[in-house]
Order: structure tokens, then C-alpha cells, then sequence
């Protein structure tokens, strides 16, 4: 037993184990151990990994979806619905509303329905009378220097030569016909011409019952028709 010990022998084997773990061996499998954490093998592991996380793996997929939801994409969606859609309706403001510029005397309606008028130095006149007074005018002039017609045609000539201007005229305020200026012209003279027969009779008797009957129910009718035109105007119809 204790010969298994001496110097010779213990000590040798001794020296022999601790040979074993000398960094020739078990230091060098440490060695090789920490090599594989080394730079070289771990570390260089995770470079390796690290390097499939760079821009030029992952990072480049990052940046191609990025690039999906740059301004190349999602904005030419964006301009491209726009140019869909259109742009927005225009809605004027109530500042360029038609203005008025010629006196309610002499053009006999409001700037919106200056179309209904003649445009005569840089003014709009009613055209509807822009007929009818010159017309009555110079035919009372005429029926003066003699008449027309003979005197027992008055009783239908009044009374009928106005009556398509009377059917004209409510027909246009009560929404059955467009306006026309021609048409209302055309109506407009016939009437004209038993207005200026009428005028000669009022001179001859002012009371003349004819005259003024056919004034009275044709100005009641078309009075009528012109208050439904307004209600029909302020309702939007």
C-alpha cells in the first residue's frame, strides 16, 4: 500500500495525471471548446446569424415592404382614386349671385330671369314690352288716320288678338312650355295691335266698357299665373 504511493510511483502517476491535464489535453479541448465561442466559431455563429438579420436579408424584405407603402404605391392609389372622383362639384356663393343693373321699371324682372329681357344700351329691357308699346303705338297712330278693320270687328278683334299672349303667359309661369323669345314676341305683337285699337277707343271714350273688361279679365288671369309662377320659383319647383 505504501509502496503504491512512493515517489517513484504515486508521484509519477501523479504527474502523469496531471499530464492529462495539461493544456495539451484537457486545456486544449478547452481551448478547442472556447474556440468554438471564439470569434471564430460562436460568435462568428451569431455574426453569421446576425448577418441574416442585415439589410441585405431580412432587412431588404423590411425594406421592400416598406417600399409597397411608399409614396410610389399607396400614392398612386391615393392619385388615382382622386382622378376617379373627380374634382368636387363647384357650388357658387351667394356673392356671385346675378346683380342687379338696370331699374325694376324698365326691365320688369329680377336679375335671375334677365334672360327674359333685351339687352338695349348696355341695359335689359323687358322684351315683352319692347313689342307691345311700339307696336300699339304705331297701329293707334294708323287706326287714327283710319281704321283697320270696320268698327263692329272691335267687339272680337280686342278681345281675341290678346288671347295667345294670355295662354302663352300662364303657360310659361305655370311650368307647362319653356320660355321662348320668338314665341313671345310673335304672341306678343298680335296682342299689341287690339291694344292700340283698344287705346284709340279709350281716347274716343274713356269709360269704354270693352276696353277696359278686356283689360281687367285678362290682367286678373295673367296677375294669377304670375303669383303661382313666384310660389313655383321659391319652392324650387
Amino acid at each position: 500500500m505504501t509502496g503504491d504511493e512512493t515517489p517513484g510511483a504515486g508521484p509519477g502517476d501523479r504527474a502523469a495525471g496531471r499530464s492529462d491535464e495539461a493544456p495539451g489535453a484537457d486545456e486544449g479541448d478547452q481551448a478547442a471548446g472556447r474556440g468554438d465561442d471564439a470569434p471564430g466559431a460562436f460568435p462568428g455563429g451569431q455574426a453569421a446569424g446576425r448577418s441574416d438579420e442585415a439589410p441585405g436579408a431580412e432587412g431588404d424584405d423590411r425594406a421592400v415592404d416598406r417600399s409597397g407603402e411608399a409614396a410610389g404605391v399607396g400614392t398612386g392609389h391615393q392619385v388615382a382614386d382622386l382622378d376617379d372622383e373627380g374634382p368636387a362639384p363647384y357650388v357658387p356663393l351667394s356673392a356671385e349671385a346675378p346683380l342687379a343693373d338696370t331699374p325694376m321699371w324698365l326691365s320688369h324682372h329680377w336679375p335671375d330671369g334677365y334672360e327674359r329681357c333685351a339687352v338695349v344700351g348696355g341695359r335689359h329691357v323687358c322684351r315683352r314690352c319692347l313689342v307691345m308699346y311700339p307696336v300699339a303705338v304705331v297701329v293707334a297712330v294708323l287706326a287714327g288716320l283710319g281704321p283697320w278693320w270696320p268698327t263692329r270687328w272691335d267687339g272680337w278683334l280686342i278681345v281675341l288678338l290678346p288671347l295667345p299672349a294670355v295662354v302663352e303667359f300662364v303657360a310659361d309661369n305655370v311650368g307647362l312650355v319653356r320660355y321662348a323669345p320668338m314665341r313671345q314676341m310673335a304672341v306678343t305683337a298680335l296682342g299689341a295691335v287690339a291694344a292700340g285699337a283698344g287705346y284709340l277707343r279709350y281716347l274716343d271714350r274713356p269709360g269704354d266698357p270693352l276696353v277696359w273688361g278686356t283689360v281687367v279679365t285678362y290682367g286678373v288671369i295673367c296677375v294669377g299665373a304670375s303669383l303661382i309662377g313666384h310660389r313655383r320659383s321659391s319652392l324650387g319647383a
